[in-house]
């Protein structure tokens, strides 16, 4: 029996190659009349990688079928005859919530559908032809999946956007370094490491770049434009982490500029580019509803260059040509966008550039047989409906109290007020987990260790003994010398301080890995005749923290560091000065009792580990962050409190649901571009 582990390396063997691949979603093929028994066709289908086939011989056998689970999820692939064409294009469609294509399969051709629907996969006469062309769509769909077209569509996947917003909220408080910037200049050197001309680029960047410039090299015609945005709308958060650097510079700057340029008028500009037909059916079916752009987005305030950016496409093309207008209402000073032509390399375009994930809402979009107008609203989060939907979730993850400084350590939480605030520290402990071990990293760690004790001849000594000799395996034997690790890690958790802790991503990830390894193992070590382990922790408390102890019993309690315990009830009544405190200090010795029963599964692992200790068999357990306990009861025994706790298995649907678009996610896996960005207003998808 196994439970769903809350921390993405909860399971995990240390992995330093990265490369992870999910499974696409299915694609269902449909077929309205007796295709079927064009053994041909059947064959041919039947090919098709991912694609689950299914006949409707009439009308109310083809809505049985698209309502059905197993075919609801995925795309769906429709090929009919002429003689259902009015059906399909007329009834159908507008019920039908997933992505979807059209493809005519017949002798006569049907040319007034050709244009009526972006899905229209144009009217094929041979099963080569119409297989060639499913073949090609379902690939693009399974691409688009994680790629996307850096849109992201706030009421249908509301837990998704917020995710990436708290993500980007924390990248927002890094202390960025010049290890983060060696570290995105080396990547994308070996992404382009045989192309002379953008390794010179990329040299002149390492060498003239500053920050007050980002502008500038944003719109130059270079690799820095399609890199970030590619890494933006691929929504992988290592790839974004890459960026960390440059995204916060970009939007400090643009911000910067668009509190400058207040404007008391409305407004309207222009992006021209091509878009799939599956994108542009998606956001034809998402009229009155809210978008986020992924990424970074040029605009300009001349048509004729978004019409020029537009470009024509061919008629057999999945691609069509399509211009935004986006309409910005006066006196929107949060909505993030910025005149930059002042400060381009292409002054022509007259470039509005937005923010990143700016908000839009679709008010229009209007086919033609050459291009499709796509109208837009520009919003910001004051938005009633983007309240309406985001509301819930500020509401379950407490953003404001979780990004505020701590003025105190945090040792325990108490979830029956604060639970909103826990799912924001397991939140970002488990982005923290996500992020690859990289040299990069390890650097970027003893660079902050070093600074945080450059006043201390000793922690340096050590620190260097750790850059020397520190193997991934030593990462608990580390946690078990009274050293600068130790406190520096405790002091990070129980502040909260996100710059450190994500700055000590590299050493969190091992010792977290080795505890769950260890955790297996020692689980298996165990009689299965004595299911039941008690543990116990000693340590000086404040009265008042005792009340609030006593004012929770029966409700649950976590810990944001990892957590030493003993099975040795002496040693831990030693730690906890044996009941004989200075009461002119306002502290008591509090002794832990920690029941766990291991025959139910626990998500945050624990373990026995190796230490030397004064005390005669004792040996050390270690609990990882966010361990959760209920108080089962708060007694006294003469001059020291006992504290009984149960060690419990909490799995949070909020949680679940906030992170289950990662499962999906695939990580550090090129993708190669389709080709170099002209400029401004064009981004090909």
């Amino acid at each position: 029996m196994t439970t769903r582990p809350r921390l993405f390396a909860r399971t995990c063997e240390v992995n330093h190659n990265f490369v992870q691949m999910s499974s696409p979603k299915k694609s269902v093929i449909l077929l309205l009349d007796t295709f079927f028994d064009d053994m041909h066709l059947r064959q041919e289908l039947a090919h098709l990688s991912n694609c689950h086939c299914f006949q409707a011989y009439t009308i109310d056998n083809c809505l049985n079928l698209i309502n059905q689970d197993d075919i609801k999820d995925g795309l769906m692939l429709l090929i009919i005859s002429t003689l259902y064409a009015d059906f399909v294009f007329d009834t159908l469609l507008e019920i039908v919530l997933q992505p979807s294509y059209i493809y005519l399969f017949g002798k006569v051709p049907y040319s007034k559908y050709s244009v009526r629907d972006p899905r229209s996969g144009r009217i094929f006469n041979n099963v080569y032809s119409l297989t060639n062309q499913i073949r090609q769509d379902t690939e693009y769909f399974e691409g688009s999946i994680y790629k996307g077209a850096g849109i992201q569509y706030i009421l249908e996947d509301s837990a998704t956007f917020f995710w990436y917003r708290f993500f980007f909220n924390i990248l927002d408080r890094l202390k960025h370094t010049d290890i983060a910037k060696h570290e995105m200049i080396s990547r994308v050197r070996a992404i382009y490491k045989n192309d002379t001309y953008k390794l010179e680029q990329i040299d002149q960047f390492a060498n003239e770049y500053y920050s007050d410039h980002v502008i500038h090299w944003y719109t130059k015609d270079s690799f820095f434009y399609n890199r970030l945005n590619e890494a933006l709308r691929t929504n992988d958060i290592n790839e974004i982490f890459l960026w960390r650097f440059y995204i916060s510079d970009l939007d400090r700057n643009l911000r910067k500029l668009c509190s400058k340029q207040m404007d008391s008028q409305s407004k309207c500009v222009f992006r021209g580019q091509r878009l799939h037909k599956y994108d542009l059916c998606k956001l034809a079916k998402s009229e009155g509803k809210l978008i986020s752009m992924t990424s970074f987005l040029s605009t300009s305030l001349n048509h004729d260059v978004a019409e020029m950016f537009a470009e024509d496409t061919l008629a057999d093309s999945p691609f069509r040509s399509v211009i935004y207008k986006i309409f910005i209402a006066s006196n929107t000073n949060k909505i993030v966008c910025a005149d930059i032509s002042d400060l381009s390399e292409v002054v022509e375009e007259q470039e509005v550039l937005f923010s990143i994930r700016s908000l839009f809402r679709i008010d229009r979009v209007k086919y033609s047989d050459s291009i499709c107008y796509i109208d837009l609203t520009a919003v910001d989060e004051g938005d009633q409906q983007f309240g309406t939907v985001i509301n819930p979730w500020k509401t379950k993850i407490s953003e404001q109290s979780f990004f505020s400084a701590r003025h105190e350590p945090l040792f325990t939480r108490f979830l029956i007020d604060q639970n909103s605030s826990f799912l924001a520290f397991q939140l970002l402990t488990d982005i923290m987990l996500r992020l690859h071990q990289t040299d990069f990293a390890r650097q970027e760690m003893i660079e902050m260790c070093r600074l945080k004790y450059e006043n201390s001849l000793t922690d340096l000594e050590k620190i260097n003994e750790f850059e020397r000799s520190y193997q991934h395996s030593d990462a608990l034997k580390w946690y078990t010398t009274n050293s600068f690790l130790y406190r520096l890690l405790h002091q990070a958790l129980r502040m909260e301080d996100i710059d450190t802790i994500l700055k000590l991503r590299y050493y969190i990830y091992d010792l977290h890995n080795q505890l769950a390894q260890l955790y297996t193992s020692y689980l298996n070590s165990l009689p299965s005749d004595q299911p039941i382990l008690t543990l116990y922790r000693g340590q000086r408390m404040k009265i008042t923290e005792l009340t609030r102890l006593q004012q929770n019993v029966d409700k649950l309690i976590s810990t944001n560091s990892f957590l030493s315990t003993t099975n040795n009830v002496t040693a831990a009544v030693f730690f906890a000065g044996d009941g004989c405190l200075n009461d002119s200090d306002e502290e008591i010795s509090v002794v832990y009792q920690i029941t766990i029963d291991t025959s139910v599964p626990h998500s945050i692992p624990f373990a026995k580990i190796q230490y030397e200790s004064i005390f005669e068999d004792e040996d050390e357990f270690l609990f990882s962050m966010a361990s959760v306990f209920r108080i089962d009861n708060v007694e006294k025994y003469g001059a020291l409190w006992v504290v009984e706790l149960t060690l419990i298995n909490k799995e949070d649907e909020t949680w679940n649901i906030l992170t289950d678009h990662l499962k999906n996610s695939i990580s550090a896996i090129p993708v190669k571009l389709k080709r170099e960005r002209r400029r401004c207003c064009c981004n090909i998808s």
